[in-house]
């Protein structure tokens, strides 16, 4: 973890400067973990048992427009005052076009270079050592960030909130969230509705400023 902090902290010091200089202003570093669930023990993230597999679809799998509602919302109401400048992806999805629809809107994207096609392809003793160190990477720069969302369902997000709060308690609570699981069945709930009657009205999906977030 030392060494793997010790890399992350030198990819967010090489590039403050240039974030600051998109910017134009102080940097706001929004992180978020994107935790998608998969059936198939082939992939990154994936097998989910079947005796709680629909369950766990249900409560934690999200499509990108109730992702994007979730998140809009709970930006809204728990940080009012929040901008990001720029926002970090850390996620086990590997399908770019899939990112694309849920991170549609965010500023400033910035990923790890270290994929997660990458991490499922290491097989060597090297391969894998940095495909472990990515994942440490992407925690320790969610760890760091202004603020940050994760999947409550999800055991990295859990870890990563955990050590925000090894680091400043007040800081961690303060600033982070987790979409998700049965405590937020109500949101995902409503941002399901929302979309369905907007749908059958118009035949077309609303944007979140048509939803007022």
């Amino acid at each position: 973890l030392f060494r793997s902090q010790q890399l992350s902290d030198a990819f967010l010091e090489s590039s403050r400067q240039q974030l600051r200089q998109e910017a134009g202003e102080e940097l706001r570093l929004l992180a978020l973990h994107l935790r998608r669930f998969k059936r198939s023990p082939d992939v990154s993230g994936g097998f989910l048992p079947t005796d709680y597999a629909q369950m766990t679809e249900y409560f934690c799998n999200f499509a990108p427009f109730e992702f994007q509602v979730m998140l809009a919302y709970s930006l809204k109401r728990k940080f009012p005052g929040f901008v990001p400048t720029h926002t970090f992806l850390a996620t086990n999805e590997a399908n770019q076009d899939i990112i694309r629809e849920f991170m549609d809107g965010f500023p400033g994207m910035r990923f790890n270079p270290f994929t997660p096609d990458m991490h499922d392809a290491a097989v060597t003793a090297e391969e894998s050592l940095w495909a472990l160190r990515s994942i440490l990477i992407d925690t320790w720069i969610c760890a760091t960030a202004d603020v940050f969302f994760g999947n409550a369902c999800s055991t990295m997000s859990q870890y990563i909130f955990q050590l925000r709060i090894r680091n400043n308690r007040t800081h961690a609570f303060n600033t982070s969230g987790l979409l998700g699981g049965t405590a937020s069945a109500e949101i995902l709930q409503n941002a399901r509705n929302a979309m369905m009657e907007f749908y059958e009205k118009t035949g077309e999906l609303p944007t979140k400023s048509e939803l007022g977030l």
